[in-house]
């Protein structure tokens, strides 16, 4: 009897069919389970705890960091790594908490958000926060904390606050006698505000002076000075510490140049310290720092 040729070749087919079958199988879920899953972001894991504090009727929010990720705030850009959004939200009109100053929140740490004439800011200065918040309309609002990259929502918490209304009586903060120059670097200088028995001033009492450039007399008014933003962490702490650090510095011209007065003073203009600062213009930076009064 003569062979069935074609049933073999059918075989033979079919075979090449399984595998190229699976072939395609394999490749499918590999590329589901790689090709995917490497396209997906991460939101940061973080874990918010959050208290209202209403020192003298001007309240604001401390938010703790009580675990996980290093979060840069409020920035873009992958190379800032796993970056959030905080937002306050308040009779449906969503707003940014813009940072005072770039800052990364890691655990254990608090920030605090306050409001301002230019909207809700955020600091890690609590001083700063009692003496630059203007306080805020009462109602309920909520504060979320938004992923940046994958727009996740990833803290949520709502409120109701009092409002402009009164609060306790702060225990007036002594007044302090003198604003003295402790050290300087290459972009920052740090002052001790003392009491007049020579004591730290405690700049954390409800009610606290909190230095700042005098308007005119700043380092960004020098003529030799294209920019300069003041950032002051702290302001003042509960040591008498306050440090003063100049971020996107750019100085016109090459060698050095005195630029003089910068005066520091206090937010009630009742102290001051005159001081005078030698600049490295090629290099952006700060070379030397005299008090002249």
């Amino acid at each position: 009897m003569k062979p069935n040729t074609n049933d073999a070749v059918s075989q033979v087919i079919g075979v090449f069919l399984m595998i190229a079958l699976v072939s395609v199988f394999a490749i499918v879920i590999y590329s589901s389970i790689y090709g995917l899953t490497s396209t997906v972001v991460q939101p940061p894991f973080i874990a918010i705890e959050s208290e209202l504090h209403d020192p003298d009727g001007t309240p604001y929010i401390e938010l703790r960091h009580k675990g996980g990720d290093i979060t840069p705030l409020n920035t873009t850009g992958a190379e800032q790594g796993k970056a959030l959004d905080l937002f306050v939200t308040l009779q449906g009109q969503r707003v940014r908490a813009v940072p005072l100053a770039p800052m990364n929140w890691g655990p254990g740490e608090s920030i605090f958000l306050f409001n301002t004439p230019d909207g809700p800011r955020l600091t890690k200065d609590r001083v700063v926060a009692i003496n630059s918040g203007i306080g805020c309309a009462p109602g309920e609002r909520s504060i979320t904390a938004v992923d940046v990259a994958s727009q996740l929502l990833v803290f949520m918490e709502h409120m109701a606050v009092q409002g402009l209304q009164p609060g306790p009586v702060p225990t007036p903060a002594p007044i302090p006698e003198e604003i003295e120059l402790v050290s300087y670097t290459q972009t920052s200088i740090t002052f001790q505000v003392n009491n007049p028995d020579g004591t730290p001033y405690d700049g954390s009492l409800p009610g606290a002076i909190f230095l700042r450039e005098r308007p005119g007399n700043r380092l960004v008014d020098q003529g030799v000075v294209t920019s300069a933003d003041a950032v002051w962490n702290p302001n003042i702490n509960s040591n008498g510490i306050a440090t003063l650090t100049y971020t996107n510095r750019n100085f016109a011209g090459v060698g050095t140049a005195v630029v003089t007065p910068i005066i520091i003073e206090s937010n009630d203009g009742g102290k001051e310290i005159i001081l005078q600062l030698l600049l490295q213009l090629n290099q952006n930076w700060i070379q030397e720092v005299e008090v002249t009064g």
